[in-house]
């Protein structure tokens, strides 16, 4: 997978991310990457996104994600799914 292909794929956030903006914030982000794409409260409490866009810029937003989790969100309770979609 080249860095200029463009790819999709699907996060599902744990932890207490529901209430505090955590939406808010990826869409933006996605937006200053160019990344298209969705995100979502689950039921379950936790937050969906899927995201498409270049390789490189999934990498740069996944690893946003994971850098505003740990900063300003309670990373004890965090995991990070990363699944390919078709």
């Amino acid at each position: 997978m080249s860095s200029g292909e463009i790819n999709r794929k699907r996060v599902v956030v744990s932890g207490r991310v529901q209430g505090v903006c955590f939406r808010y914030y990826t869409q933006e982000r996605a937006r200053q990457l160019h990344i298209r794409g969705w995100v979502r409260n689950l039921h379950s409490r936790q937050v969906e996104a899927v995201i498409e866009g270049k390789g490189s810029d999934i990498s740069n937003m996944i690893d946003w994600m994971r850098s505003l989790l740990m900063l300003h969100f309670s990373s004890r309770y965090l995991l990070i799914k990363e699944d390919m979609c078709i």
